[in-house]
């Protein structure tokens, strides 16, 4: 309907918004059947008790492709804010949604904001996460699901996004739309921490940040020192005869003595490289890329000629 509206000239430089356009038809449109089931108001009792995460759609950017050609791709904006305060622990925008992405942000709101107790989030393939789940509960963080298909049920981050939308991005795209993603999200920081996190809430009737500081002293610190450890995936591989393993599309070698084992891999997601590899709870240290030709050199070895 905007794309309509736009090319029969109803629409001129983005006005009416398309969120003014979006309240409207909410306003005309019928509600169904999930407007009538029960919701009660909840707020979590301090800060860091409760933390709500979800990913929005953000807006789209040139990127360089694959034949390094310009296209426009669309970017998502992972946040976590938490319940008690409003107050956004971090968000982040991404060319992908994908669990790299969402552990990113939570990285990064772990070490600004502490641990939480509970995270609220949906149903959404990132948020199951096998990866995830196990990350949470070494942290002692329990993860809450919504019910399937019940957006309204974390109405604080759907509304933290609305704002986003009206104070932030409609403006931001208008009179000064960013080329690239790290002026995106160095925008987006800007505003977060010197506008949204500073702006007397509605709802509490102070700014997030000073109810944030209010129960501060609950929030358990991360452990900086152990935290990039704790990020670490954990996966199993079998070890062919030739001392190798395959692990993100690369080929990796490790100690002879475990061909033909199983062996526990674990490994950095954002810099897989050097995994770390265990067999029988005894620790067989870094495995490194695989290179033949360093192989091939070493003493006692026969070199081998073309067409061999």
């Amino acid at each position: 309907m905007i794309k309509l509206m736009k090319d029969t000239g109803v629409i001129v430089d983005n006005q009416p918004s398309a969120s003014t356009i979006y309240r409207y038809v909410k306003t005309i449109r019928p509600q169904k059947g999930a407007s009538l089931k029960e919701r009660r108001s909840f707020e979590a009792p301090y800060a860091g008790n409760l933390w709500q995460t979800d990913i929005m759609y953000g807006p789209y950017l040139p990127q360089l492709n694959e034949r390094g050609r310009w296209t426009k791709k669309q970017t998502f904006l992972v946040a976590i804010i938490d319940d008690h305060s409003r107050l956004l622990c971090h968000g982040e925008f991404f060319f992908k949604q994908d669990v790299l992405a969402y552990l990113s942000c939570l990285k990064t709101a772990l070490f600004k904001r502490g641990i939480p107790e509970r995270l609220y989030c949906d149903n959404g393939q990132v948020f199951l996460s096998t990866q995830v789940k196990r990350i949470m509960a070494e942290l002692g963080t329990t993860v809450i699901h919504t019910q399937i298909r019940d957006c309204a049920a974390k109405g604080k981050i759907e509304r933290f996004f609305l704002t986003v939308r009206n104070s932030f991005l409609d403006p931001l795209m208008t009179l000064n739309a960013p080329k690239k993603l790290e002026d995106l999200n160095r925008k987006f920081w800007q505003w977060s921490e010197a506008e949204y996190n500073l702006k007397i809430h509605s709802t509490i009737k102070s700014s997030p940040i000073e109810r944030w500081m209010n129960s501060s002293h609950k929030v358990r610190l991360f452990n900086v020192i152990d935290g990039d450890e704790t990020f670490y995936f954990t996966t199993t591989r079998k070890v062919k005869k030739d001392g190798t393993f395959a692990l993100d599309c690369k080929i990796f070698e490790t100690s002879w003595t475990l061909a033909g084992k199983t062996i526990t891999v674990k490994y950095d997601p954002f810099v897989p490289e050097r995994p770390i590899v265990s067999y029988d709870n005894q620790n067989f240290g870094r495995a490194a890329l695989l290179n033949r030709d360093f192989n091939n050199k070493l003493p006692g070895r026969k070199k081998t000629t073309e067409g061999e």
